[in-house]
């Protein structure tokens, strides 16, 4: 594997090998548009290990969007995400996506430990 430039097949064998994370901010790595629909997949499935670890590098590319004025990632490209999330009936996936929505309204309300250091994915569900 990469480590540095991985693909999505290779996040997905990590994700339910249950190993710790291969290198040092591996959630800046993998938390980038080109790999979001895999964490939505991986953090949809109650079964998949890395599940919470996901979740925060997908809290970590919309605040990192947010707190960029969106020079990460489009606004447009969070909302697609946002409904394809949405769309797979999943109680993480659904307050990621109310979370996100709300930061992209309130972008004053963000906060650097829950977006951008894991703070969001330890409660995936209380809002």
């Amino acid at each position: 594997m990469d480590g540095v430039n991985p693909t999505d097949e290779e996040i997905r064998r990590w994700a339910y090998s249950g190993a710790l994370e291969p290198m040092q901010d591996w959630d800046l790595i993998i938390g980038f548009a080109w790999h979001a629909e895999t964490l939505i997949d991986l953090v949809g499935d109650s079964g998949c290990p890395s599940r919470r670890y996901l979740l925060g590098a997908l809290a970590l590319l919309v605040g990192d969007a947010v707190r960029t004025g969106y020079h990460t990632t489009s606004r447009e490209e969070l909302q697609r995400l946002l409904a394809i999330a949405d769309s797979r009936e999943d109680q993480w996936l659904s307050a990621w996506a109310a979370r996100s929505r709300r930061l992209m309204e309130s972008p004053s309300a963000f906060d650097y430990a829950a977006w951008c250091g894991g703070g969001l994915a330890l409660t995936p569900v209380a809002d």
